[in-house]
């Protein structure tokens, strides 16, 4: 592995690692949150060392699940941040109300504190998976190799989804509400009122009021995480049966 890839995987195991500790010292109402849990994820796969024969099971599940986990959780929040924004005239109101439904803030943050706060959990991590895919390239390859791009992101995005169903079933009886109470999401997006706007009756049983809106949502996410994923992570597969033999220098020969 060359060295400025091993750096780098040093570098986000390090600052994840240590964004996520202190999250668990100081802000433990925040261990119910998907973005925590997939932080972990993350912290789990930059442990790997790639260029060891011997990580390569575990750099098969967590490399696919930590980049479907940053990709779903960007677009997730990139969703609700589009309608909850517009529904509260700013970006910032809208966070800022968010945080105290969900009593994870005492008091109004400010916009430096939460662009960079924001940008660190959910926009960082899709970049350094991408970054961390052209860096560790050749030995990804390795790690994948014999393997075709259907059981590469069925590997990935299952893994992911197994991770989200535990978080569900562990995690979301702590929360109080539907999605677009506890997202302080726009009233029309209410299940009820996309029915009436298009004009179909309202059926006998009742229906969750979040149906359409965690619908689209996810829909949305596993579309465009797949399509992210051929493009980024879809070149590193190949059609061999055995491992691909690095052109790049070994660590032991960049030290």
């Amino acid at each position: 592995m060359p060295t400025r890839g091993y750096l780098f995987e040093r570098f986000n195991f390090l600052t994840i690692g240590a964004w996520a500790f202190c999250q668990a010292m100081w802000a433990t109402n925040l261990y119910y949150h998907l973005t925590y849990w997939t932080l972990m994820v993350h912290v789990m796969y930059f442990s790997i060392d790639k260029s060891s024969p011997n990580s390569r099971l575990a750099a098969q599940v967590m490399q696919g699940m930590s980049f479907c986990g940053a990709f779903s959780v960007m677009l997730a929040y990139s969703f609700i941040c589009v309608f909850g924004s517009q529904h509260w005239g700013s970006w910032l109101d809208w966070e800022n109300a968010l945080g105290a439904n969900m009593g994870t803030i005492t008091a109004p943050r400010s916009l430096m504190a939460l662009s960079a706060q924001k940008f660190f959990e959910h926009y960082w991590p899709p970049m350094a998976l991408v970054l961390d895919a052209r860096l560790c390239s050749a030995e990804l390859r390795q790690i994948y190799a014999g393997w075709s791009k259907k059981r590469g992101f069925a590997v990935a995005m299952g893994a992911y989804f197994a991770y989200v169903t535990l978080w569900e079933n562990v995690c979301t009886g702590f929360a109080k509400g539907d999605a677009i109470t506890i997202y302080q999401q726009p009233p029309y997006l209410r299940t009820a009122h996309v029915l009436a706007t298009l004009g179909i009756p309202a059926p006998a049983a009742k229906l969750p009021e979040d149906l359409f809106f965690l619908t689209f949502q996810k829909a949305w996410c596993i579309v465009v995480t797949l399509l992210l994923w051929r493009k980024v992570v879809g070149p590193l597969f190949s059609a061999t049966s055995e491992p691909v033999t690095s052109t790049r220098t070994t660590r032991a020969k960049d030290a």
